[in-house]
Protein backbone atom coordinates (compact mmCIF):
# COMPACT_ATOMS: atom_id res chain seq x y z
CA UNK A 1 0.00 0.00 0.00
CA UNK A 2 1.12 3.57 -0.46
CA UNK A 3 0.10 7.06 -1.01
CA UNK A 4 0.42 9.63 -3.58
CA UNK A 5 2.28 12.64 -2.74
CA UNK A 6 -0.03 15.11 -2.68
CA UNK A 7 1.47 17.13 -5.12
CA UNK A 8 0.42 14.33 -8.22
CA UNK A 9 -2.59 13.14 -6.82
CA UNK A 10 -4.77 15.57 -9.19
CA UNK A 11 -5.27 12.97 -11.61
CA UNK A 12 -8.61 11.75 -13.40
CA UNK A 13 -6.97 8.46 -14.48
CA UNK A 14 -6.35 6.63 -11.91
CA UNK A 15 -9.88 8.27 -9.19
CA UNK A 16 -10.49 4.43 -7.10
CA UNK A 17 -14.36 4.68 -7.92
CA UNK A 18 -13.27 4.74 -11.38
CA UNK A 19 -11.02 1.63 -11.54
CA UNK A 20 -13.23 -1.17 -11.33
CA UNK A 21 -15.93 0.55 -13.09
CA UNK A 22 -16.95 -0.67 -16.16
CA UNK A 23 -18.34 3.35 -17.11
CA UNK A 24 -14.56 3.93 -16.99
CA UNK A 25 -14.11 6.12 -19.88
CA UNK A 26 -9.78 4.99 -19.23
CA UNK A 27 -10.75 1.64 -19.94
CA UNK A 28 -8.97 0.70 -16.88
CA UNK A 29 -6.36 2.06 -14.70
CA UNK A 30 -2.56 3.49 -15.06
CA UNK A 31 -0.55 3.09 -12.49
CA UNK A 32 1.72 -0.09 -12.44
CA UNK A 33 4.84 -1.74 -11.15
CA UNK A 34 8.27 -1.88 -12.82
CA UNK A 35 11.16 -3.94 -12.20
CA UNK A 36 14.13 -3.74 -14.51
CA UNK A 37 17.28 -5.64 -14.42
CA UNK A 38 20.53 -3.85 -14.62
CA UNK A 39 21.30 -2.98 -17.71
CA UNK A 40 17.63 -3.16 -19.35
CA UNK A 41 16.16 -0.04 -20.68
CA UNK A 42 13.22 1.90 -22.02
CA UNK A 43 13.24 3.31 -25.99
CA UNK A 44 12.77 7.27 -26.63
CA UNK A 45 9.23 7.66 -26.12
CA UNK A 46 6.63 10.09 -24.68
CA UNK A 47 3.79 8.86 -23.21
CA UNK A 48 0.47 7.10 -23.44
CA UNK A 49 -2.11 9.49 -25.32
CA UNK A 50 -0.20 12.73 -24.36
CA UNK A 51 -0.01 11.70 -20.22
CA UNK A 52 1.94 13.11 -17.89
CA UNK A 53 3.67 10.54 -16.13
CA UNK A 54 5.54 10.49 -12.94
CA UNK A 55 8.01 7.26 -11.24
CA UNK A 56 8.83 6.61 -7.99
CA UNK A 57 11.90 4.72 -7.20
CA UNK A 58 12.01 2.59 -4.29
CA UNK A 59 15.32 0.48 -5.19
CA UNK A 60 18.09 0.91 -7.64
CA UNK A 61 19.42 3.94 -9.91
CA UNK A 62 18.19 4.99 -12.99
CA UNK A 63 19.58 6.80 -15.66
CA UNK A 64 16.97 9.38 -17.64
CA UNK A 65 17.67 10.98 -21.13
CA UNK A 66 14.95 14.03 -21.52
CA UNK A 67 14.28 16.61 -24.91
CA UNK A 68 12.16 19.14 -24.49
CA UNK A 69 8.59 19.43 -26.65
CA UNK A 70 9.33 19.55 -30.81
CA UNK A 71 13.08 18.83 -30.24
CA UNK A 72 12.60 14.83 -30.53
CA UNK A 73 12.27 15.59 -34.28
CA UNK A 74 16.50 15.78 -33.89
CA UNK A 75 16.21 12.38 -34.07
CA UNK A 76 13.98 11.64 -36.93
CA UNK A 77 15.76 8.73 -39.01
CA UNK A 78 15.54 8.18 -43.14
CA UNK A 79 12.57 6.16 -42.65
CA UNK A 80 10.72 8.83 -40.99
CA UNK A 81 10.35 7.47 -37.61
CA UNK A 82 12.08 8.68 -34.64
CA UNK A 83 15.11 6.93 -33.53
CA UNK A 84 14.45 4.39 -30.67
CA UNK A 85 18.36 4.86 -29.05
CA UNK A 86 19.52 7.91 -28.67
CA UNK A 87 23.14 7.33 -27.40
CA UNK A 88 24.02 6.58 -31.05
CA UNK A 89 23.52 10.40 -31.46
CA UNK A 90 25.62 12.66 -29.27
CA UNK A 91 26.71 15.11 -31.95
CA UNK A 92 22.91 15.90 -31.67
CA UNK A 93 22.74 16.06 -28.33
CA UNK A 94 23.29 19.79 -28.03
CA UNK A 95 20.97 20.70 -30.61
CA UNK A 96 17.86 18.89 -29.38
CA UNK A 97 18.48 19.89 -25.64
CA UNK A 98 19.43 16.19 -23.97
CA UNK A 99 19.31 16.77 -20.37
CA UNK A 100 20.36 14.08 -18.27
CA UNK A 101 19.78 12.83 -14.59
CA UNK A 102 20.35 10.16 -12.64
CA UNK A 103 17.19 8.82 -10.27
CA UNK A 104 18.18 7.64 -6.81
CA UNK A 105 15.90 5.25 -4.65
CA UNK A 106 13.24 7.43 -2.72
CA UNK A 107 13.18 10.09 -5.38
CA UNK A 108 10.54 10.83 -8.11
CA UNK A 109 10.76 12.04 -11.01
CA UNK A 110 7.41 13.72 -13.45
CA UNK A 111 7.90 13.36 -16.91
CA UNK A 112 5.30 16.39 -18.79
CA UNK A 113 3.33 15.28 -21.51
CA UNK A 114 4.82 15.10 -25.12
CA UNK A 115 8.48 15.02 -23.44
CA UNK A 116 9.99 12.15 -25.16
CA UNK A 117 12.60 10.44 -22.86
CA UNK A 118 14.77 7.07 -22.42
CA UNK A 119 15.07 5.44 -19.55
CA UNK A 120 18.23 2.78 -18.25
CA UNK A 121 18.73 0.50 -15.70
CA UNK A 122 22.05 1.16 -13.56
CA UNK A 123 21.22 -1.43 -11.27
CA UNK A 124 18.31 -3.44 -10.39
CA UNK A 125 15.69 -1.18 -10.32
CA UNK A 126 11.97 -0.96 -8.93
CA UNK A 127 9.35 1.86 -9.29
CA UNK A 128 5.76 2.92 -8.83
CA UNK A 129 4.43 4.71 -12.00
CA UNK A 130 1.67 6.58 -12.84
CA UNK A 131 0.39 8.03 -16.09
CA UNK A 132 -2.44 10.87 -15.20
CA UNK A 133 -5.02 13.00 -16.85
CA UNK A 134 -6.07 16.41 -15.24
CA UNK A 135 -6.81 19.75 -16.63
CA UNK A 136 -3.13 20.97 -17.37
CA UNK A 137 -2.93 18.47 -20.28
CA UNK A 138 -6.62 17.52 -21.24
CA UNK A 139 -6.76 19.88 -24.32
CA UNK A 140 -3.68 18.14 -25.61
CA UNK A 141 -4.87 14.45 -24.59
CA UNK A 142 -8.04 15.29 -26.84
CA UNK A 143 -6.07 16.42 -29.55
CA UNK A 144 -4.34 13.77 -29.78
CA UNK A 145 -7.50 11.36 -29.62
CA UNK A 146 -8.79 13.36 -32.76
CA UNK A 147 -5.83 12.95 -34.69
CA UNK A 148 -6.13 9.50 -34.45
CA UNK A 149 -9.44 9.78 -35.11
CA UNK A 150 -9.14 11.50 -38.19
CA UNK A 151 -5.72 8.91 -39.05
CA UNK A 152 -8.93 5.77 -38.54
CA UNK A 153 -11.60 8.10 -40.56
CA UNK A 154 -8.68 8.61 -44.04
CA UNK A 155 -7.98 4.64 -43.69
CA UNK A 156 -11.50 3.41 -43.66
CA UNK A 157 -13.49 5.76 -45.63
CA UNK A 158 -13.49 4.09 -48.52
CA UNK A 159 -15.72 1.63 -46.92
CA UNK A 160 -18.93 3.81 -46.06
CA UNK A 161 -20.96 2.41 -48.54
CA UNK A 162 -20.68 -0.78 -46.11
CA UNK A 163 -21.83 0.26 -43.29
CA UNK A 164 -24.74 2.36 -42.08
CA UNK A 165 -24.08 6.08 -40.22
CA UNK A 166 -23.76 4.58 -36.78
CA UNK A 167 -22.09 1.59 -38.45
CA UNK A 168 -19.50 3.64 -39.62
CA UNK A 169 -18.93 5.70 -36.28
CA UNK A 170 -18.59 2.54 -34.63
CA UNK A 171 -16.01 1.49 -37.04
CA UNK A 172 -13.72 4.45 -36.63
CA UNK A 173 -13.88 4.57 -32.71
CA UNK A 174 -12.93 1.05 -32.42
CA UNK A 175 -9.76 1.59 -34.67
CA UNK A 176 -9.18 4.74 -32.72
CA UNK A 177 -8.88 2.66 -29.77
CA UNK A 178 -6.77 -0.06 -31.12
CA UNK A 179 -4.38 2.67 -32.74
CA UNK A 180 -4.04 3.73 -29.27
CA UNK A 181 -4.32 0.52 -27.26
CA UNK A 182 -1.49 -0.77 -29.90
CA UNK A 183 0.69 2.65 -28.99
CA UNK A 184 0.16 1.90 -25.37
CA UNK A 185 2.12 -1.42 -25.57
CA UNK A 186 4.32 -0.63 -28.41
CA UNK A 187 5.59 1.86 -25.46
CA UNK A 188 5.73 -0.77 -22.45
CA UNK A 189 7.21 -3.46 -24.43
CA UNK A 190 10.94 -2.74 -24.86
CA UNK A 191 13.68 -4.25 -23.19
CA UNK A 192 12.43 -2.97 -19.66
CA UNK A 193 11.89 -6.48 -17.70
CA UNK A 194 9.04 -5.69 -16.00
CA UNK A 195 6.22 -6.70 -13.76
CA UNK A 196 3.83 -4.46 -15.54
CA UNK A 197 0.05 -4.73 -14.87
CA UNK A 198 0.60 -5.21 -11.57
CA UNK A 199 -2.47 -2.56 -10.64
CA UNK A 200 -1.70 -1.21 -7.23
CA UNK A 201 -5.29 -0.66 -4.79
Amino acid sequence: MYHVPAMLSDDWANREKWTDDDDNPFRGDYRFVYFGVKDTWTKFHSDVMSSHSWSANICGRKLWYFVPIGNENVFMQKNGQIAEDIRPYRDLWEKAGVMVMIQNPGEIVFVPTNWYHQVHNLEDALSINHNSVNVSNIQLIYEFLCRHLKAVQKEIGHLSNLFTKEEMKEQEQVGALDIITKDYHNRESSTVVEMSSLSLL
